[in-house]
């Protein structure tokens, strides 16, 4: 069974669950893919809203790196990393994005 996080991690209070709940799931693959924030390279995870932002639709600002190390650490020995541009149509532009392909 494949299951696909796409484009919600930054957006829920707590990503690190939201994982463990569906690689519960998962028989072969997950797949991770967002907003390429931080760039690759340490394992950095960010609160994003603070007293001195707007910012009310995201929680989080991670490196593909965090998930990457996270998605090993329970299981998923065989990744693979790329990265991509998808529309946001709301704004109009490209945004930078990542995906992750993990498998058991």
């Amino acid at each position: 069974m494949v299951r696909l996080l796409a484009a919600v991690l930054v957006h829920v209070a707590s990503p690190v669950k939201l994982i463990e709940s569906v690689a519960r799931l998962v028989t072969d693959t997950i797949i991770v893919t967002d907003r390429l924030i931080l760039p690759p390279g340490d394992a950095l995870c960010r609160l994003a809203p603070a007293a001195g932002n707007s910012n009310t639709d995201t929680w989080w600002e991670f490196s593909p790196t965090f998930f990457d190390q996270y998605l090993e650490l329970i299981g998923f020995r065989n990744r693979t990393y790329t990265e991509h541009e998808a529309l946001y149509v709301r704004a109009g532009q490209k945004l930078p994005m990542f995906t992750i392909v993990a498998r058991r």
